[in-house]
């Protein structure tokens, strides 16, 4: 063919390479949005997918419920435990901890202050002074001592201020009033020393020597004092017995009739025995 009708179909070749190359064009960009779309859906649906931990601590328990609840999180109010420095009623503590990466819905658990402890003053009524300060002072109160004319109690409390029973918030003091015709005296530490040694210190500040009680102990400790009732740095009334514990092998006047006694070699104690 030639002429007019050869020109017409190489029009409609061009034509056609035209519109499959705008086409392929079209498509292309058709993939990239689709990638980009895909791509940022899949970001946002990750960025969705964790919540930071809030830090609710010290914060009252309403408004730290409200703080996880307006980000999805569950809440779970666990024990509640005393502390002077939290108010009652303020998180003490919080698992997750702040700023830990969980999932929307997830629990966090809260632990609740009940504010400063509140022990109850014990009875103490007619105890000996050692033993009553001892009470007070495991319970966390401190302790003033005020002597009584009261006779026939001397060195025994016979007053208490609050009453026992009373549950007062730490700090607080505790007011004894023990009967009189004694002194206040500091209870020495006679751990290591001899068991001679110890008693002799006990007559000379006032205080009188009690039982003792003889146990197996470290070698080279024989006859030495390893623990003592009242403890070191109590406060006792004159007159107050004390309570030994020694190592054994016994000293070697203690087989004479004579308790307490120096050092003996471990050699000449088992020879003895």
């Amino acid at each position: 063919m030639s002429g007019p009708a050869s020109a017409r179909v190489r029009r409609s070749s061009t034509s056609l390479k035209v519109s499959g190359s705008w086409f392929l064009v079209a498509m292309g960009a058709f993939a990239i949005g689709y990638l980009v779309s895909a791509l940022s859906f899949r970001v946002g649906a990750a960025a969705s997918s964790v919540v930071l931990v809030p830090d609710v601590r010290e914060m009252q328990v309403e408004d730290a419920e409200g703080a996880m609840t307006s980000l999805g999180l569950e809440v779970e109010v666990g024990d509640s435990f005393p502390n002077p420095n939290v108010p009652g009623g303020a998180v003490l503590a919080q698992t997750p901890l702040p700023g830990e990466e969980v999932s929307p819905g997830a629990a966090v658990r809260l632990i609740i202050s009940t504010g400063r402890p509140r022990p109850v003053v014990p009875d103490i009524d007619a105890m000996p002074i050692s033993l009553a300060t001892r009470a007070l002072e495991t319970a966390g109160f401190e302790v003033l001592v005020e002597q009584d004319s009261t006779p026939g109690d001397s060195g025994r409390v016979v007053g208490v201020d609050p009453p026992p029973g009373t549950s007062i918030p730490l700090p607080a003091t505790v007011r004894l009033r023990v009967g009189g015709g004694y002194e206040i005296v500091e209870m020495p530490t006679l751990i290591g020393m001899p068991e001679r040694t110890a008693r002799e210190m006990l007559t000379e500040i006032g205080l009188a020597p009690g039982g003792v009680a003889y146990e197996d102990g470290e070698f080279g400790q024989a006859g030495k004092v390893v623990g003592q009732v009242p403890e070191p740095g109590d406060s006792v009334a004159t007159g107050t017995s004390v309570d030994l514990r020694v190592n054994t092998p016994r000293p070697l006047d203690v087989f004479d009739g004579n308790p307490g006694g120096a050092d003996v070699p471990l050699i000449e104690q088992e020879t003895i025995q």
